[in-house]
């Protein structure tokens, strides 16, 4: 079965994997997200340096989230708000807890002491770059100490007029008050971007170590041995597409076949296009009880009006899916890319069993919900 998890806790980094009827949080999770294993040796696993080494908990999100006109359902950017999110059984088998696709969502806990030692470097830092007017040792700072290595080398080479510019240039104030302040305003600026880079996940290195650095680029994702590992962790290097990616897709898939703007406008599916998909209520979509997986979805969509997930569900998306397959032909890539696409965000447009149920949902809940909602948010 396939499942979604997290990484970096970045939506973008929803990564689709394959496990097994046996694998538990224990057996399984805390493996891949050990930092000492060997998918930390390929991918920063947490969302920065700020961060534990290691998730606390695990979690899946039990938001309902969004069903697009193929029939997948999608998750919505709130979907790991703290209201949906339900923590997992460490022992019982994640195929018992999950549904096919559902979020797994690692709760990471702020390492303090990664923060102050941070603060601590910066601070030593900035305090070698004060000027050297106010500087309790003026001339000491890490700039001053590469110029003084260089110095010999200068002389080695026969260069004596460069050593010394350097020498002169590493006196204490040997350039004036405005200038120390402006060269230390830009130190103070470049501490700031750092801090913001590294705070937001953008810089998020492996280690601070230099040797795993290089070991983590030098690994090939062709060799025998790392596709061996991928393969027993159920990597299917894929990700689940958020649903602007989603959204893109549909509206690209939508203007192909009606020629452009004009035809979408004349068939009446403008709007769809742009705005498709609908937002699921509690109890519907991955908020269905997994105790409900025997029943009909389109019995229960008939005499409820609710969209819930079942097994009988998910086989007729896969009925859908070796329709589209057969419609390829013996187009292999053709094949390929439309399952990648199935894993990755589903069908663009579902069969005719399931339409017919997508149809009621978006009746009942405003054909253009979405973009209702969205201009609710405007107004307000």
């Amino acid at each position: 079965m396939d499942v979604t998890i997290r990484f970096n806790d970045d939506y973008e980094n929803d990564y689709i994997f394959e496990i097994k009827k046996n694998h538990t949080v224990n057996n399984y999770l805390k493996k891949l997200f050990n930092p000492d294993g060997k998918v930390a040796e390929m991918l920063p696993l947490r969302p920065s340096i700020f961060y534990s080494r290691t998730p606390s908990t695990f979690y899946k999100s039990v938001h309902p989230g969004i069903l697009t006109p193929g029939g997948t359902v999608l998750f919505n950017f709130d979907s790991t708000d703290k209201e949906f999110l339900v923590e997992l059984d460490p022992e019982v088998p994640l195929v018992e807890q999950l549904w096919p696709g559902q979020l797994v969502v690692p709760k990471w806990d702020i390492r303090y002491f990664n923060i102050f030692r941070y603060i601590a470097f910066c601070s030593a830092w900035l305090y070698t770059d004060l000027p050297d007017f106010i500087s309790p040792t003026p001339g000491h700072c890490f700039t001053n100490y590469i110029s003084w290595a260089f110095i010999p080398v200068m002389n080695y080479i026969d260069k004596p007029e460069y050593a010394e510019k350097l020498r002169s240039e590493i006196m204490p104030n040997s350039s004036g008050q405005i200038a120390q302040i402006i060269f230390f305003t830009l130190h103070v600026a470049k501490i700031l971007v750092m801090t913001l880079f590294f705070g937001l996940g953008m810089a998020n290195p492996i280690s601070f170590n230099l040797m795993k650095i290089r070991k983590s680029k030098n690994i090939d994702a062709g060799d025998e041995s790392v596709r061996k590992l991928l393969k027993e962790i159920g990597w299917t290097g894929l990700k689940r597409a958020p649903y602007d990616v989603y959204k893109k897709a549909f509206y690209d898939s939508v203007m192909k076949k009606y020629g452009g703007l004009v035809g979408a406008y004349k068939a009446g599916t403008l709007k769809r296009a742009a705005n498709p998909g609908t937002v699921l209520e509690k109890g519907e979509g991955f908020s269905t009880p997994l105790s409900r997986k025997d029943e009909n979805t389109f019995e229960v969509m008939e005499k409820d009006h609710q969209y819930i997930l079942s097994i009988a569900y998910y086989l007729q998306l896969e009925k859908d899916l070796e329709a589209e397959i057969e419609k390829c032909g013996r187009d292999v890539d053709k094949i390929n890319n439309l399952i990648r696409d199935y894993k990755r965000y589903g069908l663009l447009n579902a069969g005719e069993k399931i339409s017919k149920i997508i149809a009621e949902k978006e009746q009942l809940a405003g054909k253009f919900a979405i973009f209702e909602q969205a201009e609710k948010k405007k107004d307000k």
